[in-house]
């Protein structure tokens, strides 16, 4: 089952929408994606987050030192770097062979924002970026990971977990995966195209519940 989540994420054209709450496997998966990158390929992850771990990716790949050099990892640290290195990713990527872009924690700069910008224009910017996304990757054919966050949301009733940026997720990308915890250890992975797995995270990454 990890492979077919694995094989979605990575179909070239396709702009892939990945987002569960916190801790809850996402930068993991993004570990599983990179075990997938070959000789001659690269992989360019945008950490909006600053959450990816060198260490933790290597225990989870088993790669040799050098081999690393094949993962570019971009540190943006607010939504003004962050947009600036999205709208370039045309000539960033130049003549290198690219396996997958994946960019971690997408909506973090615009729900945390050291720079002032008004709720309409966060809400603009952020859907310009996946719309990018979204074109970029038809005409490049290149897989495109995107990572997100939900938020709490309570009404009258109950409090619940939503989306952030829901709508612009659903007009833009091609799969939604939407993780959700089952109990203390246990989580479950849906996608929109019907597909639901179990999973625990463990020291090697990912064990999926067949």
């Amino acid at each position: 089952m990890l492979e077919e989540i694995v094989k979605q994420c990575l179909k070239r054209g396709n702009l892939t929408h990945i987002v569960g709450p916190p801790k809850s496997g996402k930068n993991t998966l993004l570990y599983h994606l990179v075990s997938k990158v070959r000789k001659g390929e690269k992989a360019i992850i945008i950490d909006a987050e600053i959450s990816v771990s060198v260490q933790r990716l290597i225990e989870i790949t088993k790669f040799k030192e050098i081999e690393l050099e094949r993962i570019i990892i971009i540190q943006t640290k607010n939504s003004y770097e962050q947009h600036k290195t999205v709208l370039n990713l045309h000539n960033l990527i130049g003549s290198r062979k690219i396996k997958f872009i994946a960019i971690n924690g997408i909506t973090n700069h615009f729900r945390n924002n050291g720079i002032k910008i008004g709720k309409a224009n966060k809400y603009n910017i952020l859907a310009l970026q996946v719309a990018y996304l979204k074109e970029f990757a038809k005409k490049m054919k290149i897989a495109v990971i995107v990572t997100n966050q939900m938020k709490g949301e309570r009404d009258k009733f109950r409090a619940s977990m939503g989306i952030v940026g829901k709508k612009i997720f659903e007009k833009y990308v091609d799969t939604t995966f939407e993780i959700n915890q089952v109990n203390e250890k246990l989580w479950s992975i849906n996608s929109d195209k019907n597909f639901r797995s179990l999973y625990l995270i463990t020291e090697e990454g990912i064990k999926v519940l067949d």
